[in-house]
């Protein structure tokens, strides 16, 4: 029988050190752990491949794309947001992390591996994700979701009075889509977590829950969807402590407790030895950020793209709009 048992970080570090250990200590690993151990390390190996490559065409990815075509870098953001459960995209912004994450939620759902993606979004974006059929204005996912995925019968922007969310919220399966504000994600947290669970979940604008003490953060926390997609242009904004929160969202237990993280990667001094000076270990902290992150930059990606496109879109006036034209 069982006498003592540890809890620890699922990480790829942490299963090392522990296999490490015990291969020291000559305890023999069953094949189950043996092939956990190298599926891991190969979907790692696979993930750190791929991320940074610029020269994937459509007709390498395994998966169809709706027109035009993605770029060869977020071809490759796709492919690495489909070799890990969860990941930070955290590519600058106007590089096109929608697109990705959608074409990556897209896959796992005719791929069965999902039903549904939730996602959440801070109030301004709302209906630039999910567009508004009334006004007849296409969202992201209206644009690049194919087909019956992206309309609108199919696409829930939770809103309205408290009842009338709850009761959007109690019927989910006619939607592929469910976009949902952060304020809204901490009103309905109980209908939320079940609704994702086994599901995909995209944080648009993830830094909104760097304050670790926030309902905000806590309600991010509380959703555990099967696959996350955590999106920021600002991964490290303006201090890299604020980095645990994100991190601990899709890699719980990656840098250890907050102060845990502080303790290794922060200089400390100033009134009572508590204000953040200075930070050390930095390579050590990009290394794990490496292994759950995708960053590329704009300088990195310009190279890559064709030349500035323009795109004419012609806009019905309304009455009194038109009225005022008119008179000018």
């Amino acid at each position: 029988a069982v006498e003592r048992a540890w809890m620890v970080p699922a990480t790829m570090d942490g299963l090392q050190s522990i296999l490490t250990v015990f291969g020291e200590a000559g305890v023999t690993l069953s094949d189950e752990v043996v092939l956990m151990r190298d599926a891991w390390s190969g979907r790692l190996k696979t993930f750190l491949g791929v991320k940074d490559r610029m020269d994937l065409t459509p007709e390498l990815a395994s998966y169809n794309f709706v027109d035009p075509p993605p770029f060869g870098y977020q071809v490759a953001g796709t492919e690495a947001l489909l070799c890990r459960d969860k990941v930070i995209e955290g590519d600058d912004m106007g590089l096109g992390k929608s697109r990705m994450s959608i074409d990556a939620a897209v896959h796992r759902i005719l791929n069965g591996e999902i039903q549904r993606a939730i996602v959440v979004v801070p109030k301004s974006l709302k209906y630039t994700w999910g567009g508004n059929e009334r006004t007849g204005i296409d969202g992201q996912l209206q644009k690049w979701a194919p087909g019956e995925l992206g309309s609108f019968r199919r696409v829930l922007v939770v809103d309205g009075t408290p009842a009338k969310r709850r009761e959007q919220l109690m019927h989910p399966g006619a939607y592929f889509w469910i976009v949902i504000t952060y304020d809204n994600l901490m009103a309905h947290v109980e209908e939320m977590t079940r609704i994702a669970a086994g599901q995909m979940v995209i944080f648009d604008e993830v830094h909104r829950i760097k304050n670790r003490k926030s309902k905000t953060y806590e309600a991010a926390h509380t959703i555990r969807g099967k696959f996350i997609a955590a999106m920021t242009g600002t991964p490290i904004a303006n201090r890299p402590e604020d980095v645990w929160t994100i991190a601990d969202l899709v890699e719980p237990g990656i840098f250890g407790s907050y102060w845990g993280f502080i303790d290794k990667y922060t200089v400390r001094g100033g009134y009572e030895g508590k204000q953040i000076l200075g930070y050390k270990n930095l390579a050590d902290m990009h290394r794990r950020l490496d292994s759950i992150m995708i960053r590329r930059t704009k300088e990195q990606c310009l190279p890559h793209l064709p030349p500035k496109m323009y795109q004419t879109i012609y806009l019905d006036m309304e009455a009194d709009q038109a009225k005022a034209y008119k008179q000018m």
